[in-house]
């Protein structure tokens, strides 16, 4: 079992969480076996709105996860495995995800202090 990672995008609007998945049922007799053990998912990446906390995607993967990293703009997420056959897998988020962080990106270029126009009511 592998552990909970957390990874934000660089404007802060959303939350990259990473925990290893529960096993996914599969019916081995019409798959066969090694289909059967290639689909079962063993990380699942999930992505969250920090404003709203509402999830915005969700990935699985077929391998157990050692770090994960957003590219600057947002488009991808870089995934890096940890077991003895581990890759790097590159996901491209859907177009939302991207447009919001890029639209982001362009108002802080403008404001760098954007961000301290929307405060947080603590009560």
């Amino acid at each position: 079992m592998g552990s909970l990672l957390l990874e934000q995008d660089v404007t802060g609007l959303y939350l990259a969480v990473s925990s290893p998945s529960l096993p996914v049922v599969v019916n081995r007799e019409k798959l066969g076996e090694a289909k059967a053990r290639l689909s079962e998912v063993q990380s699942r990446i999930e992505i969250f709105e920090v404003g709203t906390g509402n999830q915005s995607s969700k990935i699985d993967l077929r391998m157990p996860i050692k770090h994960f990293t957003w590219s600057y703009c947002g488009r991808f997420l870089a995934t890096c495995g940890s077991g003895a056959n581990s890759s790097t897998r590159l996901t491209v988020l859907p177009k939302p995800i991207t447009e919001s962080i890029m639209c982001m990106i362009d108002a802080l270029k403008h404001d760098k202090h954007f961000w301290l126009k929307f405060t947080v009511d603590m009560r």
